[in-house]
This record gives C-alpha cells, structure tokens and sequence, in this order.
C-alpha cells in the first residue's frame, strides 16, 4: 500500500529548499553587483526573491520541526538534533570566512587582522548565534569595490530568529500548548497581525516585524503539520491559490500584492513539499545541499564580486560563479559533514549493543530535518 505523502520521507522539502536557497543567491547577485532595486519580485511584490525564499525555510522548518518534536517528545533529544543541523557546518563555515576569504582580502597584516577585536566578535557571535546574533563584518574585508558595507556572510543573520522558532516550539510541546488545537494557528494570527501593524505604525524597534513575520511562517507550518488530517493537500486547492496570486497583480498597492502572496504561500510551500511526484523526487538521491549553499554563498558573491575590481562584474556572471564554486562547497559540507553529524543521534549511555546498533539504524533512515 502506499504510503499517504504526508507519513512518507520520500518529499521534496529537500529539493524546495535548494530552490530557495538559489533564490537567495539571485537577491544577494542583484545587490553586491549595485541593482538590488532592480529584483522583480520587489518591484511586484515588494518582497524580494531572497526574502520570500527565508520565508519558505521558516514554513519548512515549522512543518519539520513539528514533526520532529513529535516523533521524539524527548527535549534532550530534540535539542540535539537541532543543535546538529546548525552548528557543526556553521562552524566550519565561520573558520572558512575568517582564515580563508579574510586572510587573504583583509588590507590588514595577518596578525593585526588575527588580532583584531572584530575578528575574535565574528569568531564568537557566529559560532554560538546566541549572544548578540551576528557579526557580519571583518576587519579590512570586502570594504570597498562593490561590496556590500563590508559584509562577509550576511545570510547568518537569520540563523538566530531560526533557533529562537526552535526553543518556542519545544516550550510549547513541553507545555503541551503545541497540541492545544487553537494555539497554533491563534499565535500565526496574532503574528501576522503584529507584523501589519508595525508596517503600518513604520515601528520597527527591537525587531519586532521581523519577530513577527517568522512567527507567522513558522506557525502556518506547524499548524499544517498538526492539522495534516483535517487540512486537505489539493492540486484543485493550491491552483486556485495560484489564481488569487495572479489575479492580485491587478491591484495598485504592491503592499497588497504582497499580503495575498503572504497568506497563500505556506500551504502552496507544503503542498510543492509533499504532492508533486515522479522526477521531482530523484533529487533526494543527491543530497540536502541548501544549507551549505545558503551558508557559503555570499562569501563567495563577495570574494568574485572582490577578485573582479568591484564593478567589473555583471549580476549574472556573479550568480553563474557563485552556483558553481558555493555550490562545490556545499556538496563537500553535506558529504563530508552534515549528513554524518546528522547521524550522530542522541543515545543514553551507556546502551547495550543489540539497542545502539538499532539507534544507528534508525538514524540512517531519519530525515535531514
């Protein structure tokens, strides 16, 4: 018998994550090579195509974590698994953006760049995420010629919103809110609502609209992943939303526009995850490249955007390189790292053989998520 899309691990979150995460390269091309106003979806929408991509990260990781807090209940275990999705290649990426792209563009000497406080605050506040966020910048890199403010990896500034999702969910499956029905889909209203207001209000103090608008993405997708029963994944559905998407182009205020693509976009996000079948679904046989390409790709943009003069570069040939070099580093992160600090499933000990051997079984066949 078949297994309903929704039980199965056979899905294409992986492929709708890479997609995202190249949609992330096309917004940060736009902007280090000078024509970030130019994006499409910003002019339409505005929202740009990086933008709507961390949405769908935040919808995804809503509906996967969901699932994992509820396939576990164990607290200890869910952190772990967490702390294994984000850390292990955040870290080598941190000491790739310090000892390799900033030793080798800082206008600083070598020791006065390793020295520097700035340097020792990227080391830090990226490693953890947990004390002041990030820092994106270091000392004497990317500061002129095209570059972005000096930024080396801007993309980590939503790694903090993304743990803070994961700690409120597992105080709500600790307090069993997460399973009172109302609660879910109560907080991505009130989320939502918040985030109106503050866009109307133009009050943006503490983060607040950006709070806000997570909350909403990541509870749509926890309300679908707890309501899978009762919410019905339809082509019929998901076409008519598509419809009313289209047809909001017809109204004058993009910021409308922008309301419709917001509402509609995490069931259509859950339903490209689960529904489509056939040749989509071979893409799990490669690997979960996303978060490698999310996590390398501006440094890269910005060591080509450098190594070409500044300006000497076109939006296009810096996203076709990016694709290439932030895509090879992204498959040896996944090959050489995640997927095996993935399988590092947390275990009492000590275990008994015949129990471990049966953990690291079952954590073959676990999702990357």
């Amino acid at each position: 018998m078949q297994q309903h899309p929704r039980a199965s691990r056979d899905n294409n979150f992986n492929l709708l994550r890479l997609v995202a995460a190249l949609l992330v390269l096309v917004t940060h091309s736009y902007g280090v090579t000078g024509f970030g106003d130019d994006e499409p979806m910003l002019k339409i929408f505005g929202t740009s195509l990086g933008t709507f991509a961390v949405e769908v990260f935040f919808v995804t990781s809503g509906y996967l974590i969901a699932k994992s807090w509820d396939r576990r209940r164990a607290p200890l275990e869910f952190l772990w698994a967490r702390f294994l999705r984000i850390y292990p290649a955040l870290w080598v990426c941190v000491l790739f953006c310090v000892f390799v792209v900033g030793l080798y563009f800082t206008t600083l000497p070598a020791g006065e760049f390793l020295t520097h406080l700035s340097t020792w605050k990227f080391l830090l506040e990226d490693s953890t995420l947990m004390i002041l966020g990030v820092y994106t910048t270091l000392p004497g890199v990317f500061a002129a010629g095209g570059s972005a403010e000096g930024s080396v990896n801007v993309p980590l500034w939503t790694l903090p919103y993304e743990i803070k999702m994961y700690l409120g969910l597992l105080v709500l499956g600790v307090t069993g809110l997460l399973y009172k029905r109302l609660i879910p889909p109560l907080l991505a209203v009130v989320a939502y609502g918040v985030y109106l207001w503050t866009v109307s209000a133009n009050y943006h103090e503490h983060g607040l609209d950006i709070y806000a608008r997570f909350i909403f993405f990541f509870a749509c997708g926890t309300t679908l992943y707890l309501e899978r029963d009762r919410i019905p994944l339809k082509w019929s559905i998901a076409l008519v939303l598509i419809g009313v998407i289209v047809a909001s182009l017809a109204l004058p205020e993009r910021d409308w526009r922008g309301i419709v693509l917001d509402l509609f976009t995490p069931y259509l996000v859950i339903f490209l995850a689960l529904v489509p079948s056939g040749f989509f679904r071979a893409y799990n046989k490669v690997g979960d490249y996303s978060y490698g390409l999310y996590i390398y790709g501006f440094p890269v943009q910005q060591s080509l955007m450098a190594l070409a003069g500044g300006d000497g570069m076109s939006m296009l040939n810096n996203l076709l390189g990016t694709v290439v070099v932030a895509g090879v580093l992204a498959v040896v992160s996944w090959h050489g790292l995640e997927k095996h600090a993935l399988a590092l499933k947390w275990r009492p000990w000590p275990m008994k053989p015949a129990a471990r051997a049966q953990d690291v079984a079952a954590s073959k066949s676990s999702p990357s998520a």
